[in-house]
């Protein structure tokens, strides 16, 4: 399979003709849990629905320490393929895809055992409990198929190959939407249903994904007999992949306690929060696709000492992704009751989501600026600053705020705003950091 390098070329084109597929794919990859909360929303209640955003926002929180491990072999393997070491390059991918392997089984242990505890920590109702247990235990079951899914599809992309992952979820993904109505409108299966179809569309993704990597370039193709951990690798990935997971960590964990300020408020309350959350998810693709192709771009041109390159591609992300955002927000504001309807016709869902979209729509062209300067940094393997600003911003900030203000203004608009306050903050402190270039700086450190 022939893979196309980011190092040459007109800068624009590239990026966005990597971005499309990848931006694409992303939006059928959040169909996964977007259809199963639409399925239940209407053809179960807004019990199952609250059920499985509960539980949602716990798989957030138990797969984000592998999913920043993923960004440093991502990153990694980016900057071995633009520097054309195809040794490293394969020592790179083979101990990406093992220690996937290992995360993954410890991580599904880990998931289906302590279930029940995190959403009783998570104060949810107990009419929403037994439904939670068992689509959060059920999704545990098929988590690495979509890890190994996630860590094979950061590798294609650090080749300059997004297509390929794109087709790939097409594909899983309009087979989890079949599965999902077959089982809850015709077996009646409820939340199991969605978490079986979902369980079984990732198995098929993580299949897909291995296929595509055994027929990569014969000097650094997958194959069994080489999987193995190269010590050497596994430090750089993790110097670059640990702060990105721990953010992943503390950020999903500050989820869960904002979770625990919206459960006391009922059923509603909580569905009309996981509502909201599938719109939130669905601005945020075209921003986080950029920011992907981003790191990959920078990661591959560092590693072939283009610098120039670096800037003026992120430049051209960072004004798009602003764009983008300016133009999302307008649209869905202006017909925010009419997306809210999309998941459910429950009146008292829609008012509870309502409250959460006003106050967050107008404000998503400062989360370019954290995406598109996160992303750059990422690609340069400086993951270390920006855990701090994101952690210190979107954790610690947020926690102290809710803590101290939550008494006095004990409200689900109050919980809402700090969210857009925080941003801005973040978005000052990365674009400092940015342009100071202390990120550049860290990278000709590291070499």
């Amino acid at each position: 399979m022939k893979i196309k390098t980011m190092t040459e070329g007109n800068i624009s084109k590239q990026i966005l003709w990597f971005t499309l597929p990848l931006f694409v794919g992303n939006i059928f990859q959040q169909l996964y849990n977007t259809v199963d909360s639409i399925v239940v929303g209407k053809f179960v209640g807004k019990e199952a629905l609250a059920a499985v955003g509960a539980s949602s926002v716990l798989v957030s929180v138990l797969v984000g320490f592998f999913m920043g491990l993923a960004t440093g072999a991502s990153i990694s393997i980016s900057q071995y393929f633009g520097s054309g070491d195809h040794k490293k390059l394969s020592e790179g991918i083979h101990t990406a895809i093992y220690l996937t392997i290992i995360l993954g089984i410890g991580l599904t242990l880990a998931g289906l055992f302590f279930s029940p505890l995190l959403l009783t920590m998570m104060n949810t109702p107990s009419e929403v409990m037994g439904p939670a247990v068992l689509y959060l235990r059920l999704y545990f079951i098929g988590l690495i198929g979509m890890m190994i899914y996630n860590m094979g599809a950061g590798i294609l992309r650090a080749l300059g190959d997004s297509r390929q992952p794109f087709y790939f979820l097409v594909f899983c993904s309009v087979v989890n939407i079949i599965f999902d109505l077959v089982f809850v409108i015709n077996f009646r299966m409820g939340v199991a249903g969605v978490a079986i179809a979902t369980l079984l569309a990732q198995g098929m993704s993580a299949v897909l994904v291995i296929r595509a990597l055994k027929r990569l370039d014969s000097s650094y193709t997958l194959r069994r007999e080489n999987l193995k951990i190269t010590p050497s690798v596994v430090r750089n990935m993790i110097r670059v992949g640990l702060p990105a997971g721990f953010q992943s960590v503390m950020t999903s964990m500050s989820d869960v306690l904002v979770q625990s300020y919206i459960n006391p408020f009922g059923t509603a309350s909580m569905a009309g929060w996981s509502v909201f959350l599938k719109i939130d998810t669905f601005m945020l693709l075209p921003l986080k696709s950029l920011s992907l192709a981003i790191t990959t771009f920078v990661g591959q041109n560092l590693g072939a000492g283009k610098v120039d390159r670096v800037k003026k591609g992120t430049s051209f992300a960072l004004r798009l992704s602003v764009g983008i955002s300016a133009i999302l927000s307008f649209i869905i504001y202006t017909f925010g009751y009419e997306t809210l309807s999309i998941f459910t016709s429950d009146q008292a869902v829609i008012e509870q989501g309502l409250i959460f979209l006003k106050v967050f729509i107008p404000f998503y062209f400062i989360v370019a600026f954290n995406q598109i300067y996160g992303g750059a940094i990422r690609g340069s393997g400086d993951a270390f600053v920006q855990m701090i600003f994101m952690i210190f911003c979107y954790v610690i900030l947020r926690q102290i705020i809710l803590l101290i203000g939550f008494p006095y203004y004990p409200t689900l608009k109050f919980i809402a705003i700090c969210y857009p306050i925080l941003w801005a903050v973040c978005a000052t402190l990365m674009s400092i950091y940015y342009h100071k270039g202390y990120w550049l700086k860290r990278f000709e450190k590291n070499k």
